[in-house]
């Protein structure tokens, strides 16, 4: 059932009462590139949020862990993997528990499902949904080149660590992706107004800088939200792209906002490629929430 193609977009998320939401946020900067219909979008979002929080309330019974999401966008059908180290289905109580309710509703979304569990090894839900009959299904991986599984591609992108990593191809959807999973964990801090604008305009500046300076295909990022403190990690980017976006600091480009908006821009060298880390910082939203 799941493709032999490489993901479109890879997720690995901190095990939150939140994690659903990243993840919806996520699935709807997917559904405009590809254009997906409503319908399977919200099928999607639905299925895949059961499947986040059966993780999230049984796997790790709200203790820290991780949950990895894959979506796949083929010709025929569009394959998603949700899966968590946790302790797997024995471990599921009684009838009356959360979970008889969610899996029926994943097998009723889904044109197929598999669930895959083991003691000590977790769970992995596995959904396909059919979209051999949509008139649209030719153009949607027009941009999709083939390549290497994208959990492994790059050396330094195991190394990405935070609430958020993900890895994604083509690197156009990156905007689409980036802007909410930056908006939501914003809101998750509580930052200021004038500072979420600025969140904001950050977001639109690095993702208009990434498709310029990308040295790949495919982009990493990770996101980390942390006492008023956020902190984004992106690449790879060719080798200088990190002087030309200080350069920019003074034009009227909308790259400029990086430098102006971010409290610290960082470049790291890594296997002849750079790594961007951008930290925002909201000192108000702080003072008004003190720990």
């Amino acid at each position: 059932m799941v493709s032999a193609r490489p993901p479109v977009l890879n997720l690995r998320l901190n095990s939150r009462p939140d994690s659903a939401g990243l993840v919806r946020a996520a699935l709807g900067g997917v559904a405009g590139p590809f254009r997906l219909r409503e319908e399977l979008v919200n099928d999607l979002k639905t299925a895949i949020s059961e499947a986040c929080n059966n993780a999230v309330e049984h796997a790790y019974r709200g203790e820290g862990g991780a949950i990895a999401v894959h979506f796949d966008v083929g010709f025929e059908s569009v394959d998603v993997s949700v899966r968590d180290w946790g302790g797997g289905f024995q471990r599921l109580a009684p009838a009356g528990d959360r979970l008889r309710v969610g899996l029926p509703v994943i097998n009723a979304l889904a044109d197929r499902a598999e669930f895959l569990t083991a003691p000590g090894s977790g769970t992995e839900v596995r959904m396909s949904f059919d979209i051999r009959h949509d008139p649209r299904r030719d153009g949607l991986l027009a941009r999709v080149e083939e390549s290497e599984d994208l959990e492994a591609w790059t050396p330094w992108r195991r190394g990405l660590a935070g609430d958020v990593v993900v890895t994604l191809l083509p690197r156009e959807l990156l905007g689409g992706l980036l802007e909410p999973l930056t908006n939501a964990l914003a809101a998750r801090l509580r930052f200021s107004l004038e500072r979420f604008s600025d969140v904001y305009l950050l977001t639109r500046a690095i993702a208009a800088h990434v498709q310029s300076a990308a040295s790949s295909g495919r982009v990493s990022f990770a996101l980390a939200a942390d006492e008023q403190r956020l902190d984004l990690t992106i690449g790879p980017l060719r080798a200088g792209a990190s002087r030309e976006l200080e350069s920019l600091a003074a034009s009227d480009r909308p790259e400029a906002d990086v430098a102006r908006l971010a409290d610290e821009l960082v470049c790291e060298q890594i296997d002849g490629s750079e790594l961007l880390r951008v930290v925002v910082k909201d000192c108000e939203s702080a003072a008004r929430h003190p720990a």
